[in-house]
């Protein structure tokens, strides 16, 4: 109390300094007794701080922010966000920096500082990264009158802002000094502009010596023109919490932490993928050249003892006990799979303690319980120092909600699966046939040589190798093939760079961050569970219910049964992430580095897996629940600096090897200059090499013929088969609604360009094809000889016949009979020719003498069901699959597909490929003149399946209908250029509806001629979807050999280069005549014409004239293979 008194109290201060006397030892006594009586009466006068809500929640000693030489580590997350918005991504994280603080007058600056010591001098090298508003405050006694302390505290007016000793931050006020690439932040960044800002607080904060953590809630309106779909007019508001995390580097960082060379396009990131840090340092010329760039890996400091993980408060929840024990047990396999890769630290997972994911100091596992409208399960984002590389802390996101949304998925496929499987089991094949009318009349029209159809190509593909002789190289090879070997060429083929997500602008910058730095998992909707473990498929019924008729207590009790198989794969991937470990999407195809079965049984699995990695995309739930050979060997080079290497015999005729000798071997600066003096001698058989495990991560995706997601196989023919087999199956999930809440027209262009990147990627196996034909020509005996061009090539041919028998699906075809004969079709007619409302065949009431007994095809067009409820024009029940079509014609004949490396390379497309030229040429032509014949698959009233060879219509009901989002472009009132591009865009007409036709017509037109001249010989192809138009009254000089006919006032004129137009004049014309006479009339004239008897005297002016056509040209019109007038009319005016 005395001292207390004596150091806040300027009244005593005074007291004894007017004390001149001298003082007596009485006089000393009395002074002393004089203030313990003062001090005690101070206890009922206590002193008075100032209003906490004068001081501001932020009030802070200006000495923690004020040393400008500490160095922070800032990192910037979002954290909780709407579940509503797609563009939200909760718990997504931005770029990490090294940073300093600066307080000015008025702003406390967050700083980049200049990296390069040449260049830091001049401070306008610094980046602003964050301005934070600030106000100088500090407080004193406040004082009366006379000059003395009053007891009570007050805000300093007189001292300058400089001298003053704290600061009030306004944290709510942030303003970004840089690009920020945080969801809704983007959108400006991007240039779209979609949200206002409508306001901002502040959560929390806290500001210590060591860290700086503060939280900003703010809430967006999204403008009208970036609403896409809108359930209510509040999703139109957004809210998101932002998180702004600062670290004192030496609190965080390892003393003895080793930085790890990682050079760009090394060995080293070709081999094993981890994160990376780039930055560049100019060279000592001062010159940006490719020395510049330095890169080092992303990894923990392999010294640590442990890795602290906290679960965050949701785990305690006594709902969600089952994900907390299943993410404990997968935290035991990821810390066996530390144990085997000999990595000294384990992960050390603590119980939720109230921990925020967004302090960088906090290494967590979140459980997000909504379902998020972005549909992504898994995050796996880690903080690093961007110097060093060195990770400080990691979080790993599960979004329970949202995997919940997908096991409705993977309980059908599984249902579907069984159901299947026991149809299969079964062995009753069904007695269903065509008539003998229809067989007569199949036969007759596949005589007459002008129907086409997909059964040549394949019959190659059955063939495995083409038994057609190997036309000769359009052009010289580019390289000499006798120096290179067919190994090293594959090798550089197969490590692409998509510039998409490796490139410096800023839209690449902004999809590597979201897609590999975040390492965002969001699941293929269109294919879960393909092949699945014993043990759950014996879970679900062979009877079970469609999950639309379960009761929510069944639907509970199948969520338990399949999320454990989809919680760990997810999880252990989320975390290899945490470890550094970049995505493996080629981890399929590494059939070499899979589990054996005593390894599988070993870790209690009991069934395949076909995966080498948890960092692949599985499209089923055969994904790995342990770590895999190739993370083992990835840890390893990461954490010990140590790989495998191994001498090797190598067979000169197909690149096999025997392995001869193996040994682990440390790296002491990279693979490259660890390997450089096993470099081999050229034609060398015996080499050393560092052990292979496939590798590819995002920057090689849409790119790489055998770098894909979501794919199953190790060959490029098992892939293509798989990704062939998963389009298929999706068709139920993609094109049915299925009970979800919207599934609307408006979505056209997503869904088109969703089908373009699906086929593109078939559509890279033709242009990898072209390569290599480039080096080594398409006649070489490689093409029969080596394994992976022999796989290569079956492949790119059952790209190619998929691509053409895309085109070739009709619409919605049913199969009818007789009552007295159910299993005999007699009859194929178009769905809206019985009913234009039904949605299946088997739903049509028929006449009762008739019996439907199945069907086949897709309708081309979207259609909503009759019994829907839903009011509103833009929904649909049915996704028709025109937009599929003109993917399928883009991709099997453009000679650009908007990969510069390819575009750049050639101008190759499917019809210029030798085994697939003339077939697909034959097939384009039989669809415009709607002479196809094909293997259709028709579904049974029992839900079996059964191949019949017919000839269907593909011209009458495959007319595409105006697109919603082009007649939504009118009522806006676009202008029309805009609208022919968007048009363009999809592939259809601007202006009413487009027939498929003229779909196959706009590709050829555009594509067949290559300005290039590598392709001249397919001008003549191109020739024959030609026809020349005049008006009525012109006069043209026309030569002999060209046909010639009037229209409703257009003179067509065709030569015998423009086939189609050619034949469908001289058809016109026969078949207006021939339908002037009763068809038993025309029957006559034809067997009396077979018979060679003369023309009878008898015959009219129409029947003499009918006498004169060929006998074929009577026999095609009678079996339907020449059509009536108007076909041929509506032919001519869309050539």
């Amino acid at each position: 109390m005395f001292t207390k008194l004596f150091n806040n109290t300027d009244l005593i201060n005074k007291g004894f300094k007017m004390g001149k006397m001298k003082m007596t030892k009485q006089n000393l006594i009395f002074a002393v007794f004089g203030l313990m009586i003062l001090a005690s009466c101070t206890k009922s006068v206590p002193y008075k701080e100032a209003d906490p809500n004068t001081k501001g929640d932020q009030l802070v000693d200006k000495t923690i922010v004020s040393d400008k030489d500490s160095v922070l580590l800032l990192a910037t997350s979002m954290q909780a966000a709407s579940r509503s918005s797609k563009d939200a991504l909760p718990y997504s994280s931005g770029e990490n920096k090294r940073v300093k603080l600066e307080v000015t007058e008025k702003f406390l600056r967050v700083i980049e500082t200049e990296p390069d010591p040449r260049f830091a001098a001049n401070s306008t090298n610094d980046k602003l990264v964050l301005q934070i508003p600030i106000a100088h405050v500090q407080f004193q006694c406040a004082k009366d009158k006379f000059g003395e302390c009053t007891n009570t505290e007050e805000e300093a007016k007189d001292i300058p802002w400089n001298q003053k000793n704290q600061i009030r931050v306004k944290f709510d006020e942030t303003v970004s000094g840089q690009l920020d690439i945080l969801p809704i932040m983007i959108s400006q960044t991007e240039g779209e502009n979609c949200y206002d800002l409508v306001s901002a607080r502040l959560i929390n904060s806290s500001i210590t010596k060591e860290a700086i953590n503060f939280q900003i809630e703010r809430t967006f309106k999204t403008k009208m023109n970036c609403l896409k779909e809108l359930n209510q007019l509040s999703d139109a508001t957004v809210t998101a919490v932002f998180h702004y995390s600062m670290v004192r580097l030496e609190s965080v960082l390892s003393k003895d932490f080793k930085v790890v060379s990682y050079p760009r396009g090394s060995e080293d990131e070709n081999s094993f993928g981890f994160f990376s840090s780039t930055r560049t340092v100019l060279d000592k010329d001062n010159n940006n050249s490719e020395k510049s760039a330095v890169q080092v890996m992303n990894h923990w400091n392999p010294n640590r003892e442990e890795i602290v993980y906290y679960l965050s408060d949701e785990f305690a929840k006594p709902e969600n006990k089952v994900v907390k024990d299943l993410t404990y047990k997968t935290v035991d396999n990821i810390n066996k799979g530390l144990e085997i890769a000999g990595v000294k630290f384990r992960i050390n997972l603590q119980e939720p303690a109230g921990k925020v994911s967004g302090d960088i100091r906090n290494s967590m596992i979140v459980l997000v319980e909504d379902p998020v409208e972005s549909n992504i399960i898994g995050y796996g984002p880690q903080t690093e120092d961007p110097l060093t590389g060195e990770i400080i802390s990691a979080r790993t996101v599960m979004f329970l909600g949202t995997i919940k949304k997908f096991i409705k998925n993977t309980y059908e496929e599984i249902r579907m699966h069984k159901s299947e499987a026991n149809a299969a089991r079964a062995l009753v094949k069904p007695q269903v046939t065509l008539s003998e009318s229809l067989v007569a009349n199949l036969n007759m029209k596949k005589q007459s040589q002008l129907m086409a159809g997909p059964a040549n190509l394949e019959a190659l593909v059955a063939k495995n190798v083409s038994g057609k002789k190997a036309a000769k190289p359009i052009a010289a090879p580019a390289i000499n093939k006798e120096t290179v070997s067919p190994k090293a060429l594959i090798a550089k083929l197969s490590r692409q760079v998509n510039p998409e997500m490796t490139g410096t602008d800023v839209v690449s910058r902004l999809k590597y961050q979201l897609h590999a730095k975040n390492c965002a998992f969001e699941p293929s909707t269109e294919n879960f569970s393909d092949g699945i473990s014993k043990k759950l498929m014996d879970s679900i019924s062979d009877q079970a219910l469609p999950w639309d008729q379960l009761d929510e207590k069944a639907q509970a009790e199948m969520i338990a049964i399949i999320l454990p198989e989809i919680w760990v794969p997810t999880l252990i991937h989320e975390m290899g992430h945490n470890l550094g470990l970049r995505h493996n999407f080629k981890a399929s195809a590494d059939k070499e580095n899979f589990l054996t079965k005593d390894e599988l049984q070993k870790n209690n699995i009991d069934h395949d897996i076909p995966f080498s990695s948890v960092m692949d995309y599985g499209n089923d739930l055969k994904a790995l629940p342990v770590l895999g050979k190739y993370d083992i060997a990835a840890l390893k080079f990461g954490y010990l600096r140590q790989v495998e290497i191994q001498d090797v015999e190598l067979n000169s005729e197909n690149d096999d090897k025997k392995v001869l000798q193996k040994k682990m071997v440390i790296i002491t600066t990279t693979l490259d200059a660890l390997m450089a003096p096993y470099k081999p001698k050229p034609g060398a058989l015996k080499i050393t090499e560092v052990k292979p495990y496939g590798y590819c991560t995002d920057d090689h995706l849409g790119i790489n013929a055998d770098c894909k997601q979501f794919d199953l196989g190790s060959s490029l023919t098992e892939m293509t088969q798989n990704a062939i087999k998963d389009y298929e199956a999706a068709y139920k999930t993609r094109n049915l609604r299925g009970g979800r809440a919207s599934m609307s027209l408006m979505d056209d262009p997503s869904y088109a360009a969703r089908m373009m990147s699906t086929f593109k990627n078939l559509r890279i196996l033709m242009e990898l094809t072209e390569r290599i034909n480039k080096t080594y020509g398409a006649d070489s005996n490689l093409w029969q000889t080596h394994p992976y061009l022999i796989d290569l090539k079956q492949a790119t041919l059952l790209a190619g016949t998929f691509l053409v028998k895309v085109l070739l699906v009709p619409d919605v075809t049913c199969a009818v009979g007789m009552k007295e004969k159910p299993s005999e079709i007699t009859q194929l007619i178009n769905i809206a020719n019985i009913s234009d409302r039904a949605l299946s065949c088997f739903e049509i009431d028929l006449n009762p003498k008739y019996v439907m007994i199945g069907q086949t095809g897709k309708f081309l067009n979207s259609k909503k069901d009759p019994k829907s409820t839903n009011p509103y024009l833009d929904q649909i029940d049915v996704r028709g699959i025109w937009a599929d079509k003109v993917a399928a014609a883009r991709m099997l004949l453009n000679r650009k597909i908007g990969i510069f490396s390819m575009d750049a390379f050639g101008h190759d497309s499917f019809i210029n490929m030798p085994d697939m030229k003339e077939d697909i040429q034959s097939i384009l032509i039989a669809l415009m003149q709607n002479n196809i014949v094909a293997s259709l698959p028709f579904t049974l009233a029992d839900g079996s399946v059964l191949p019949l060879e017919v000839h269907y219509d593909l011209f009458s009901d495959q007319v595409i209908e105006t697109p919603l989002v082009l007649a939504a472009m009118d009522e806006r009132g676009t202008p029309p250029a805009a609208k022919k591009a968007a048009a363009d865009h999809l592939g259809v007409n601007a202006n009413g509806k487009t027939q498929l036709q003229e779909v196959i017509l706009k590709v050829i037109a555009n594509e067949m001629v290559d300005t290039s001249g590598e392709h001249e010989q397919d001008k003549a192809f191109a020739l024959k979807f030609e026809v020349e138009k005049f008006n009525a009254n012109f006069n043209a000089q026309l030569t002999k050999d060209v046909h010639t006919i009037v229209i409703n006032g257009t003179r067509f004129a065709a030569s015998e280069a423009n086939k189609i137009a050619f034949d469908a004049i001289e058809d016109y014309q026969a078949s207006t005549l021939l339908s002037t006479l009763e068809r038993d009339k025309v029957i006559e004239i034809y067997v009396a014409k077979e018979e060679e008897k003369a023309m009878p005297e008898t015959a009219t002016e129409v029947e003499k004239k009918v006498w004169e056509l060929n006998k074929e040209i009577l026999k095609n019109f009678l079996i339907g293979v020449i059509q009536e007038p108007q076909f041929y009319s509506r032919l001519l005016n869309i050539l």
